[in-house]
């Protein structure tokens, strides 16, 4: 299984820079994972737009996609590593994960998911939900290969 995560703004270098990469190492391997960084938009009456159609044109074709939004499903951690393994069980090689800028996905980027998961109600900046997000991914991991990390 690879992963790809498509988001707004570059990490390198942010104050959440080390945390996202503790967790790509500690993934390393299995599952791949790929980070793919939209430049953020500058002009603010486009923003979202250009964000948006940058987002939707680095999705790769067949992949499974997963929108992070607000009003998306939401899981526990053995149910999302339960997911995953389904995913894989069905021979899904590429899962995208799409986590939107300060104004999130539009309308049309989230109807190109085959999936909306969320981490709550409230709002996160997108670069820690990129931290949630590995970090859950890292957790599945160590759930399906039955690792102590995880506890119930």
């Amino acid at each position: 299984m690879r992963y790809k995560i498509i988001a707004i703004g570059k990490s390198k270098g942010s104050d959440y820079d080390s945390a996202m990469q503790t967790y790509v190492k500690r993934i390393n391997g299995k599952p791949h994972i790929e980070e793919i960084s939209i430049k953020k938009e500058k002009d603010p009456k486009r923003l979202n737009i250009l964000e948006n159609e940058a987002i939707r044109s680095a999705i790769p074709n067949g992949a499974f996609v997963i929108a992070l939004t607000p009003e998306g499903k939401e899981f526990t951690s053995p149910a999302l590593a339960q997911k995953i393994q389904n995913l894989e069980n069905q021979s899904i090689s590429d899962t995208v994960f799409l986590i939107g800028g300060a104004d999130g996905l539009d309308d049309q980027t989230k109807s190109l998911a085959d999936m909306s998961l969320s981490f709550g109600q409230m709002t996160w900046p997108h670069l820690l939900a990129r931290v949630m997000l590995l970090e859950q991914l890292y957790r599945a991991q160590q759930i399906l290969s039955g690792h102590p990390y995880h506890k119930e």
